[in-house]
């Protein structure tokens, strides 16, 4: 799995890379992370996805709670989906791509 933080001014989060397998052997790593991260970010954060391997539910449930969260705490966020046309349509036949902001 890929999670790289990129930050700035007083530790505050601007940017998550992330991809790899974004799969069930991994979503416990990537709800801890993304947690732990929550607590830094700054008001505005972009988040790449690419060199995505897989993903499969659990992770994606995982990113939708994250977006979530963002809205909650009033964070503006951006995602920036460089995965192949597959994985798009395997995203937007299981109905998540509009929570997922695929459609920007």
């Amino acid at each position: 799995m890929i999670f790289k933080i990129i930050s700035y001014e007083q530790d505050q989060i601007v940017g998550l890379e992330l991809g790899g397998m974004l799969v069930l052997g991994n979503a416990q790593v990537l709800k801890d992370k993304l947690v732990g991260v929550s607590l830094r970010l700054g008001n505005q954060i972009k988040i790449t996805v690419s060199e995505l391997e897989e993903i499969d539910l659990s992770c994606i449930q995982i990113l939708i709670a994250f977006i979530r969260r963002m809205d909650n705490s009033g964070v503006d966020y951006q995602f920036d989906w460089k995965i192949d046309e597959d994985q798009k349509l395997l995203l937007e036949h299981v109905g998540i791509s509009n929570e997922l902001l695929m459609n920007n």
